[in-house]
């Protein structure tokens, strides 16, 4: 696989491919944090251990069920020791399945999965922009930025669509520096969306030296992407896709290629290629206009 394009420039080594594990740990915690939404905790020392910012891994409940046969991704979001927390919202049977498990049941844990966000960079201040579940990276991102030597400003710019939605302590979390939460109905502190708010942050001057890690769901990448063109800030972002494997057999998590990267072929696989990614190895819908 070809390394990543670096978002400061040159090449970027990818993240080093540990061992897949394939775990069965019991659920030790379950934390309603929001509407719909929960973070699972769960104790796999060997698991844990390989795990990096940004990498996913295959979950489903053992044994399987008729709504939830296939494992679905998750981002990892924490890891202490030999704890690693999940955080889920459902959106279906299969996913509210999951959340309503007992303490005790049964997971299976496959991964992990991935490329890594990038912790080595110059940057001085980190700017992460989450959109809904795009949330869950940045825990595990900023716990390990706040490890490393010289550690940048954590900014923390996270949107949903109304208060409700909102997972609940994201502020109280110790290793985001600054939070800034918005709501697109305007019923939380807020108002607008995530755009809006990275639009607010570079009339502030907190994009100099800047680096922006983002995820989301596609749109808000897309529009997110329109704007990060302009302002010329480095960039990686983790990508949201459906995934049936993790390992590159479903081909369902395919994305376009830009032009100026497609001697590797016209599509990504997220599972392989990211799901962290140089936004400018990706084409965007905005690319092809006049």
């Amino acid at each position: 696989m070809t390394a990543p394009a670096d978002p400061v420039g040159g090449v970027r080594e990818a993240a080093a491919a540990g061992p897949i594990r394939l775990d069965r740990p019991p659920l030790a915690g379950r934390e309603p944090v929001g509407r719909a939404t929960w973070l699972l905790h769960f104790e796999a020392p060997a698991l844990a251990a390989g795990i990096e910012p940004g990498q996913f891994l295959m979950v489903g409940v053992h044994p399987p069920t008729a709504c939830a046969y296939l494992k679905r991704p998750f981002s990892v979001a924490d890891v202490q020791g030999g704890r690693l927390t999940l955080l889920l919202r459902a959106y279906g049977r299969g996913t509210l399945e999951m959340a309503e498990r007992r303490i005790g049941d049964r997971f299976e844990l496959l991964g992990p999965f991935g490329t890594a966000f990038r912790l080595a960079s110059p940057a001085r201040r980190a700017v992460l922009v989450a959109g809904g579940i795009g949330l869950a990276p940045f825990y595990l991102l900023a716990r390990r930025l706040k490890s490393l030597p010289h550690p940048p400003e954590t900014v923390l710019v996270y949107g949903e669509r109304t208060t409700a939605a909102v997972t609940r302590g994201v502020e109280s979390f110790p290793f985001f520096d600054r939070v800034e939460i918005v709501t697109e109905d305007g019923s939380g502190e807020g108002s607008g969306n995530v755009v809006d708010a990275f639009r607010r942050l570079a009339r502030e001057g907190l994009l100099a030296g800047a680096r922006l890690c983002a995820c989301g769901p596609r749109a808000m990448l897309e529009a997110l992407e329109v704007e990060r063109e302009r302002l010329g800030v480095p960039a990686e972002y983790s990508l949201e896709e459906r995934m049936a494997c993790g390992y590159g057999i479903c081909q369902g998590c395919a994305v376009p290629a830009s032009r100026a990267r497609r001697a590797g072929g016209a599509y990504r696989l997220l599972c392989l290629d990211g799901p962290v990614m140089d936004p400018a190895a990706l084409a965007w819908p905005h690319q092809a206009l006049p």
